[in-house]
C-alpha cells in the first residue's frame, strides 16, 4: 500500500517530534520558558531565511487565521514543555496526544470537516489507550495534568487554524507566526533567569530548535494536504516512540499494563487510518 503525501509528511513530523522530547527532557536544568525562546529563535531563523529564498510574502494573506495560529501554538509549546520536564516521557506525550481529539471535535465549528461514526469509534479506542497508560506509567499531579490538557486544546486549535489556511498561505508563512508570538512573550522571562548552558546542553538546545522546526514543517505540510481525520491519528505513533525512548534514555520503565495501553493506542490509529483512505477512495 502506497502510503499518500500527507501521511509521509506525518510520519517524519512524528519522528522530529520524538527527537525533539528527548532533547528537552535531557534539558533538566534549564528552565521551560529558556529552552521555548531558544527554539523559536532557532525556528524563526531558519523560517525567514526558508521565505526570502522561496520570494514570498512573510505577513501571509488570511491572517485571522495565522493569528490564532500563533497565538494558540506559543502558548501550547510553553505548556507542553513544563509538563515535559515535570512528568515522565510518555506521559507527558500521552497527554499531549490528546489534541487530535480536540483538533476533531473542532473542525466542525471551524473548518467543516466530519467524521463518520466508526472513526469516532476508532478515536475512542486510541483515547482509551492513552488513558490507560496514563494509569498504568505513573501517578499525574493535578497542576500538570491541567497543564498538558490545556497545550493539547490549544494545540488543536491550531490544526485548525493550519486547515483553515490551507488554500491561501505557504507552510513556512504558517510556521513564522509561531516564533512571531513566543519569542516577544518568552524573552522577558528567559533572558531575565537565564541559566547559562554548559557543554552538551548547547548542542541540545540547538537541536531542540531544529528538530522541532522539521516537525512544525512537515506538520503543517501535513495538515494542508489532507483531511484532519485521516492524518492527526498518526500522531500515536510518537507515543510508542515516547515509551520506548523513556525506558532506553532515561530509565523510566515499561509496565505489561503499558504496553497493552500502546498496543491499543496502534490499533485504534490502524483502524482509523484504513477508514479515512476509503473514505477518501470513495
Amino acid at each position: 500500500m502506497r502510503l499518500s503525501p500527507g501521511i509521509q509528511f506525518m510520519l517524519i513530523s512524528t519522528l522530529a517530534f520524538s527527537v525533539m522530547n528527548v532533547c528537552v527532557k535531557a534539558l533538566g536544568r534549564i528552565p521551560a520558558l529558556e529552552i521555548m525562546f531558544c527554539r523559536v529563535v532557532i525556528s524563526m531563523g531558519i523560517t525567514l531565511v526558508g521565505i526570502w529564498r522561496a520570494g514570498i510574502s512573510p505577513l501571509g494573506q488570511n491572517r485571522l487565521w495565522l493569528l490564532v495560529r500563533g497565538a494558540s501554538g506559543a502558548l501550547a509549546l510553553w505548556l507542553y514543555f513544563v509538563t515535559l520536564k515535570h512528568l515522565p516521557l510518555a506521559t507527558a506525550v500521552a497527554i499531549q496526544y490528546m489534541s487530535p481529539l480536540f483538533g476533531v471535535a473542532l473542525a466542525p465549528f471551524f473548518i467543516g470537516e466530519q467524521m463518520r461514526a466508526r472513526q469516532w469509534l476508532y478515536f475512542l479506542v486510541s483515547f482509551a489507550g492513552v488513558f490507560m497508560l496514563q494509569q498504568f506509567e505513573g501517578n499525574m499531579p493535578p497542576l500538570y495534568l491541567a497543564l498538558g490538557i490545556a497545550s493539547a486544546l490549544l494545540t488543536g486549535l491550531g490544526t485548525n487554524a493550519i486547515r483553515r489556511s490551507r488554500e491561501t498561505e505557504h507552510p513556512l508563512v504558517v510556521m513564522l507566526y509561531l516564533p512571531l508570538f513566543a519569542v516577544p512573550a518568552s524573552a522577558p522571562w528567559a533572558l531575565g533567569g537565564w541559566v547559562a548552558p554548559v557543554g552538551w546542553e548547547w548542542a541540545l538546545l540547538a537541536a531542540t530548535g531544529i528538530f522541532t522546526q522539521l516537525n512544525q514543517y512537515y506538520t503543517t505540510r501535513a495538515l494542508q494536504a489532507e483531511p484532519l481525520a485521516r492524518v492527526t491519528y498518526l500522531n500515536y505513533l510518537g507515543l510508542i516512540y515516547a515509551v520506548g525512548l523513556g525506558y532506553l534514555v532515561f530509565g523510566e520503565p515499561i509496565s505489561l499494563g503499558g504496553f497493552g495501553s500502546m498496543c491499543l493506542i496502534a490499533a485504534g490509529v490502524l483502524l482509523n487510518l484504513l477508514e479515512g483512505r476509503r473514505k477518501v477512495e470513495r
